[in-house]
């Protein structure tokens, strides 16, 4: 008889090169991006490898982390979506093309933010007041400045002075108060939105539950600043979610019935835009295409950009491979199984990068069966995650307890992943009672091959300890009612950007976010205390003590079990300049403003 590690190699090697799935293509893996938790994504977010990559692929930055997104509809990516040009004797004015996810959110939108397909483009169309750059780090976008009194009570917001829209209108405080107050109201996200709790705007609360008819934290000094008390303080607010996601322009809702603002066609067709391309078309599932805007009012604060005309293709992972060996298509994520044959491809270069989010399984302790930490703990034991890793992602990813994975001063080098031991998780089976007869349910979302193998390697080393698995297929359109329904026991999770700052782990493990205490019936309230600590100061020498407790409460607890951190391969088209890799799979183009044909 095989022992496990064998057997799990050769299921999950043969699925992988059956089916080619790549994490940033997104299938069934609930995807955690830098949205609220409110509705987390039916997209996936890593990168397998095998060789080793030419030396001058690995140019680029590992950063640390964010929070969870909207609801994501999956899509089929079809064939028919426009060639990308090979550059002639005007290369500038030929068209680029990026793939993207296959899955999206409700609308085109960033009021339901959450996919690649959106990640990747909306920020060109819609600015949020910050942006990331290719390391995953904040820099100012629509706003000229923000920043926090020494307390963390106040955070002051300036806006670029000359930004305007599309059709001419200026961009002022009034649409940055409205679009807040858009992601805090019932109308949108519903009652108790994540973002109303998450985002930590004073009145923020009130005004969802209908007591307030704005958020009186929030105070429009003049046209181009805003001020913005929080609550509780949050000396780390300006790293939070809050910052990148789009601003719409309020003139263009004028006179529109509040409750029926996701039947306003600019939810879908974003016509009126702030940043360097305006919105073209979205042949659904298939691509978003972008058309540089000549005159933005940018291009004397940046730059103007070098590509004129962008398509954003929704392509699942083989066929993206095919398109970019072919020159059909110029920047993709490179799943681990086309490694060596991407590598073999002249016509392109390869980067590797570290990245910012994690893979691992989630617990509905809302289940009886699953409250006791030492059953959680039995079955983080009775996984070989090393055997799983290599496998399964070819050896792409690094080991991780928890979703505490950076900065390197926030680590706590006691905290280390749980070693195979299956014997120990029998043990802990017995301690704790745990009923064998019973069968646990996992929600497999989606049919992608990748996902489909996590689960059954799951589910045969749970075999291998005499705890029985049944796989409940769902689709990712699905998703968020199963997860409120909670009818299953364990879930795969990925994504998020954790790395970034430890803070942003308190999206789903803090008591009153939904993904704590909606879906994953999660409660402790010295972690509460911590993660409210960790933000009253930015000095890393006062943080670090704090969410060392943090790492170590995770790691007791297992609220979820964390497989490794993500890793990220990108290959980009030779004749592309400018291209940066990014440090997570979601957004192809965030070197998009450097971009140029050599």
């Amino acid at each position: 008889m095989r022992n496990g590690a064998e057997h799990v190699q050769l299921i999950t090697r043969r699925r992988l090169l059956a089916g080619g799935a790549v994490l940033a293509a997104g299938a069934g893996i609930t995807l955690l991006q830098a949205c609220a938790p409110t509705a987390p994504t039916a997209q996936p977010t890593a990168v397998p490898v095998a060789p080793t990559l030419p030396p001058a692929a690995t140019k680029a930055a590992a950063a640390p982390t964010a929070a969870p997104a909207p609801t994501a509809v999956p899509t089929v990516a079809p064939t028919a979506v426009p060639v990308a040009a090979k550059p002639t004797a005007a290369p500038t004015d030929q068209p680029v093309s990026m793939s993207v996810s296959t899955s999206r959110g409700a609308h085109y939108n960033p009021l339901w933010y959450c996919c690649g397909s959106q990640i990747a483009t909306l920020p060109w169309i819609l600015m949020g007041l910050a942006r990331q750059n290719t390391q995953g780090q904040f820099e100012p976008w629509l706003a000229s400045s923000y920043t926090l009194d020494d307390s963390g009570s106040t955070v002051t917001i300036k806006l670029q002075p000359t930004a305007r829209w599309s059709d001419g209108q200026p961009i002022t405080a009034a649409d940055v108060v409205w679009t807040w107050e858009l992601w805090a109201a019932p109308w949108i996200h519903g009652p108790a939105s994540a973002q109303s709790k998450v985002w930590g705007l004073a009145g923020a609360k009130e005004f969802n539950d209908g007591t307030a008819d704005k958020i009186a934290g929030v105070q429009v000094v003049d046209d181009h600043t805003i001020t913005a008390k929080l609550d509780p303080p949050n000396a780390l607010w300006t790293i939070g979610q809050q910052m990148d996601f789009g601003i719409l322009p309020k003139h263009v809702f004028d006179n529109w019935p509040k409750d029926k603002l996701a039947d306003n066609p600019y939810m879908d067709a974003p016509t009126v835009s702030s940043g360097p391309y305006k919105f073209v078309k979205y042949e659904l599932d298939q691509y978003i295409e972008m058309m540089r805007w000549d005159d933005w009012w940018g291009n004397t604060v940046w730059k103007q950009p070098k590509m004129t005309h962008v398509f954003a293709k929704q392509l699942d992972p083989p066929t993206a491979i095919a398109q970019i060996e072919r020159g059909e298509l110029n920047v993709a994520a490179v799943p681990g199984q086309e490694m060596e044959r991407v590598q073999k491809m002249p016509n392109v270069e390869l980067f590797r990068v570290p990245s910012l989010g994690m893979l691992g399984y989630w617990y509905n302790q809302r289940r009886p069966s699953l409250q006791d930490k030492r059953v959680r703990q039995a079955f983080d034991f009775a996984l070989d995650k090393e055997a799983i890793r290599k496998a399964v992602n070819f050896g792409l990813g690094k080991p991780t307890a928890t979703t505490i994975m950076g900065p390197d001063w926030a680590l706590d080098p006691s905290v280390k992943p749980r070693p195979y031991d299956p014997e120990k998780a029998k043990a802990l089976l017995t301690d704790a009672g745990f009923d064998a007869s019973q069968t646990l349910t996992y929600l497999l979302v989606g049919s992608d091959a990748f996902v489909k193998s996590l689960a059954e390697v799951f589910q045969q080393y749970l075999g291998q300890i005499a705890v029985k698995v049944d796989l409940k297929t769902v689709t990712s359109a699905v998703e968020i009612p199963e997860f409120d329904k909670g009818d299953f026991d364990i879930g795969l999770i990925g994504g998020g950007e954790f790395a970034r700052d430890p803070s942003l782990s308190a999206a789903y493990f803090r008591s009153d976010t939904a993904w704590a205490s909606k879906w994953m019936g999660y409660n402790n309230p010295r972690l509460d205390e911590l993660f409210k600590q960790g933000v009253s100061t930015s000095d890393p020498k006062k943080r670090a003590p704090i969410y060392f407790e943090v790492q170590q409460i995770l790691n007791d607890e297992v609220p979820w079990l964390l497989l490794w951190q993500l890793e990220q391969v990108w290959a980009a088209d030779k004749r592309l300049g400018g291209f940066t890799p990014y440090v997570m799979s979601t957004s192809t183009g965030a070197s998009l403003l450097d971009w140029t044909w050599k």
